[in-house]
Order: C-alpha cells, then sequence, then structure tokens
C-alpha cells in the first residue's frame, strides 16, 4: 500500500485553465468535422449538443463551427444557441433569410425539456383539463400542446415524431387519440407554412 501511495503521489498533476480548455475541445472538434467533410456521404447532419454543455462559449463556437464548415449541415438542437445567435447576427447586419441560411434549423429529439417546460409554464392546461373529465387529478394535455407548439415554430417536419414516453406512451397515445386539433394551431400551420389540415383531425393523426 506505501508503494501505491508514493506512485501516485508522485504522478504529475495537469490544472488547465479555460482558454486551453477551449482549445483543447474545438480542436478536436475541429479534427471531427474534417474527417466526416472527407468521408463520401449524402447524410444530413446535424448538431446534438448543448444539455450537458460546461461552457456557454463554447457551446458558441462550436454550433457556429457546425453552421459554417460542415457539409449538409441541417441544424442544431440547441434552444440557447440560437436564442443568442439571433441578436449577434441581427447587429452585424444579418437579414432573416441570411440568419436562416446559417443557422438552417432547430432540430432534435423534442428531449423531455419541452415537455417538461411546457407543463410548468401551462400547469393551469391540466388542471383544467380534469375539471372538464369531471377527475381530481390534472389531465396532461400539455405534453400534446408541447408537440404541436414545436410544429408551429419549426414549420411541417418531413417526419412528425412524437416523444410519447415522458408520461407513459399508453397515457401519451390515449390522450392524441381522443384529443381534436385546436383551430388556433390548424390556422397557424396554414398561415405560417401552408399546411392545410383537417378540422376533425386528432393529434394522434399528425404524426407519423
Amino acid at each position: 500500500s506505501s508503494s501505491s501511495s508514493s506512485s501516485s503521489s508522485d504522478c504529475p498533476m495537469f490544472v488547465f485553465d479555460r482558454s486551453e480548455r477551449l482549445a483543447n475541445s474545438l480542436g478536436r472538434m475541429v479534427g471531427v468535422v474534417e474527417q466526416i467533410n472527407k468521408i463520401p456521404h449524402d447524410f444530413q447532419i446535424m448538431l446534438m449538443a448543448g444539455r450537458r454543455s460546461t461552457d456557454l462559449l463554447h457551446l458558441l463556437l462550436q454550433n457556429l463551427y457546425f453552421m459554417k464548415h460542415v457539409r449538409n449541415f441541417i441544424g442544431t438542437s440547441s434552444v440557447l444557441a440560437l436564442a443568442l445567435f439571433k441578436p449577434l447576427l441581427e447587429k452585424l447586419g444579418y437579414t432573416q433569410q441570411q440568419r436562416q441560411q446559417l443557422v438552417k434549423g432547430l432540430l432534435g429529439t423534442h428531449a423531455h425539456e419541452m415537455t417538461s417546460i411546457t407543463q410548468q409554464l401551462l400547469v393551469r392546461y391540466d388542471e383544467e383539463a380534469g375539471r372538464r373529465c369531471r377527475m381530481k387529478v390534472p389531465v396532461c394535455i400539455t405534453q400534446l400542446l408541447a408537440h404541436l407548439l414545436f410544429l408551429v415554430a419549426n414549420g411541417d417536419q418531413k417526419s412528425r415524431t412524437a416523444l410519447s414516453d415522458t408520461f407513459t406512451t399508453p397515457y401519451f397515445i390515449t390522450l392524441a387519440l381522443i384529443t381534436k386539433l385546436p383551430v388556433e394551431f390548424i390556422e397557424d400551420m396554414d398561415s405560417r407554412w401552408g399546411v392545410k389540415m383537417d378540422q376533425e383531425s386528432r393529434v394522434f393523426d399528425i404524426f407519423r
């Protein structure tokens, strides 16, 4: 035990400051991007980043580099990065079309945060749904609403995918099968994106 402790104490310790950590991480990222671009492929590439990023500057530089240099880049999952880029690009004189060409789109898996945040902000909708169903507990229609808001914000996705397991899949499917699309949602999808939807459709009908 004494030899092991002495040998461990002999190991040098390296402490990297923020600039060194950023340089190391970004340098590795550039190498990965170069490898991706060298591969003859027709894949669409998106950046799934942000949830576990430990440095805001790294997150922004990472997203900006992908936007500018990755072949077939189609978007990022980082809501925070896009929210911060918007005013910065406006100050630099980017038009809305130029910003769209750079950032492409906001894409992702609808990760659980989307549903959780929507539920926290609109909890009264769940309470009212429970009351109208004559139940003593809320009915989580905000889970459906979160997905509808995502579609309105991002347009008609080629593959509308629902993340149904936040409050269990059977719960989500049951609600989606009985809940009609809100008139406001149908009107917004038509006016903003030119997407026509049947007013008798249920939420379940719009996912593939």
